[in-house]
């Protein structure tokens, strides 16, 4: 652990706010391990750990590929994000999650929004290979309608940012929510229970040997997670 070269694959959101904490404790206890850290999106980083190009990546389930191992060491919860000034917003009381919960980590039962009182909003859409896309289509879908898309980008931040001053509507996670620094928060509100949540998780190809040090950084970083 004096010296050597790890290199770990994430999402960009996840680089931004995710395992910055974990860098910074890792680096203070073994300053000889040099980290290299790329940032792409799932299907990518797939590819780089299974040619070899990284140790491991950090992601969210679901993957499904034989020839990769993951495991879970940590979970995020998803929250349907509306613009303050949204008319829809007046009568949902009850479905809204306080910002205080998402702060603190600390949630008590919602119930659930229905999906179809926002079916004339414009939405904001990830790309078809991000996970978020998938679900907020299925929540549409089990709702009864097809949303109307105005944008669909890469990025969940940048959907967040445009929540916030009012272009539209998506789902977000409450890692992005507690390091955005918000002055002014949408409305948030509980997802289905089968929705609301989804596991981070650590990805490396299958019978690969998992390195000490590799190991030391998946530990500081769950732990930084709890």
């Amino acid at each position: 652990m004096k010296q050597g070269l790890l290199s770990i694959g994430i999402t960009p959101i996840r680089g931004s706010f995710l395992i910055t904490d974990a860098i910074i404790e890792f680096n203070q206890k073994y300053p000889g391990i040099k980290i290299n850290m790329v940032e792409y999106e799932m299907s990518t980083l797939t590819d780089l750990v299974l040619n070899g190009s990284i140790d491991f990546f950090i992601g969210n389930s679901p993957i499904q590929n034989n020839l990769l191992t993951m495991k879970t060491i940590g979970i995020e919860h998803l929250f349907w994000a509306v613009p303050q000034n949204n008319p829809n917003n007046k009568g949902l009381e009850q479905y809204q999650v306080p910002l205080q919960e998402i702060i603190e980590n600390n949630y008590s039962e919602n119930n659930s929004v229905d999906f179809s009182i926002f079916s004339n909003d414009p939405f904001i859409l990830l790309q078809p290979n991000q996970h978020i896309h998938t679900l907020l289509l299925d929540l549409c879908n089990n709702a009864g309608f097809k949303p109307n898309v105005v944008l669909q980008i890469n990025k969940l931040e940048t959907a967040y940012s445009l929540v916030q001053k009012g272009l539209g509507v998506t789902i977000v996670s409450d890692t992005l929510i507690r390091h955005a620094n918000l002055e002014d928060h949408p409305i948030y509100y509980a997802l289905p229970e089968k929705s609301s949540v989804r596991n981070i998780i650590v990805v490396y190809k299958k019978n690969r040997y998992i390195s000490h040090m590799a190991e030391k950084f998946i530990s500081i970083l769950k732990n930084n997670l709890l």
